[in-house]
């Protein structure tokens, strides 16, 4: 019973594309071949399958790929890539994976197959990319920062914004370290720790948003478009402006 609903639903889903293919031979030299996308959000690999908490946003265009495993109210934004195909990728409870940001593990790094641990509440900027290491509870990942094989980043710990830390680096619980590359720089405030903590926290909540509206049905979108102001015919924007 179920591969006869597996295979209804396929044939349902190629139908429109069928529909595009047909239409295609009747204009003949004047049609427009437009790929449709087959992107998938979430995708197995060689027996490998993600681990996807139900409360977690995984944006649209996002790729979680082979051995993940998210936490509960993990954000995976825009653009962001997890690839578990060479070893595995665990994410923590609340942490936050920016837009663009990569996740990959290290198939052979200096210690050998090296699996990406990102610990709770992390914020991973945008950007960012993590390769084969571990990322500690509340730690911050600056924006187009890079992390390589076999490197630590210990809890509540921060890497600025574009810095690279080398291979099989430490970096100490609560220090920041900056520059390419990166190396200590000071020792944050608990005032910084907590601010960093209500920022990764408030971007959680951002996620859940967005995994609100993109959860929606067609109905449900159509119920809000009849009750927002803004799709009202006296305020069309399509209607008003000309192109």
């Amino acid at each position: 019973m179920r591969n006869t609903l597996f295979g209804i639903g396929r044939a349902l889903r190629e139908t429109g594309q069928a529909i595009d293919r047909v239409g295609m031979e009747m204009q003949g030299n004047l049609a427009f071949k437009e790929q449709l996308s087959r992107h998938r959000r979430i995708m197995p690999l060689e027996g490998l399958a993600p681990s996807v908490s139900v409360d977690c946003f995984v944006a649209p265009n996002a790729s979680v790929i082979g051995d993940v495993t998210l936490g509960e109210k993990v954000c995976v934004w825009y653009g962001a890539v997890l690839r578990g195909d060479r070893a595995a990728i665990s994410v923590g409870e609340g942490t936050c994976i920016g837009d663009r940001a990569v996740v990959h593990g290290a198939h052979q790094g200096p210690k050998g197959k090296q699996d990406v641990q990102i610990g709770n509440h992390v914020s991973v900027g945008e950007g960012a990319i993590l390769h084969g290491c571990k990322v500690e509870e509340g730690s911050v990942i600056g924006a187009g920062a890079i992390i390589y094989d076999g490197s630590v980043i210990e809890k509540n710990a921060m890497i600025s914004p574009g810095s690279v830390v080398t291979a099989g680096k430490t970096v100490p619980s609560g220090q920041v370290w900056s520059g390419v590359p990166a190396a200590y720089e000071r020792n944050l405030s608990e005032e910084e720790i907590q601010a960093f903590k209500l920022q990764t926290t408030r971007a959680q909540e951002l996620g859940m948003k967005h995994k609100e509206e993109h959860d929606k049905t067609e109905a449900q979108r159509q119920k809000d478009r009849d009750q927002d102001e803004f799709f009202k015919p006296e305020h069309n924007f399509y209607k008003e402006t000309p192109f």
